[in-house]
């Protein structure tokens, strides 16, 4: 993770205090971004597949592709007569029929379903 040091300083009347210290931030995992000192989950209607957020500057999810549903964090699951290649491919193709993409149509209704 990120290491940030420095010296934590405390006074007031009685004494003063000073301790140097350091804090190590966990690193972003998929679905994160990296905002204001902290990881932040992507929300619904966007998504991440950025595993270090931090070490690659990103600090906005993307948007959900067109013709799919994002629940938030790593998530895209194609709407329902569309498919993709796997959970990680933002690529969302139309099926030729209905019963041409039966998974998705199960996966997509146990999602929305839940």
């Amino acid at each position: 993770g990120k290491i940030y040091s420095g010296i934590l300083y405390f006074r007031n009347i009685y004494f003063n205090f000073s301790q140097n210290i350091s804090i190590e931030f966990r690193k972003c995992v998929e679905g994160e971004i990296f905002l204001n000192l902290r990881c932040v989950p992507c929300s619904f209607g966007f998504f991440s597949f950025e595993r270090d957020p931090v070490l690659n500057i990103k600090n906005s999810c993307d948007i959900c592709p067109e013709n799919s549903f994002c629940p938030g964090n790593n998530i895209i699951i194609p709407s329902l007569g569309y498919w993709n290649l796997n959970n990680k491919s933002i690529l969302i193709i139309k099926c030729l029929s209905f019963n041409g993409c039966p998974d998705q149509y199960q996966s997509y209704l146990s999602f929305k379903n839940k």
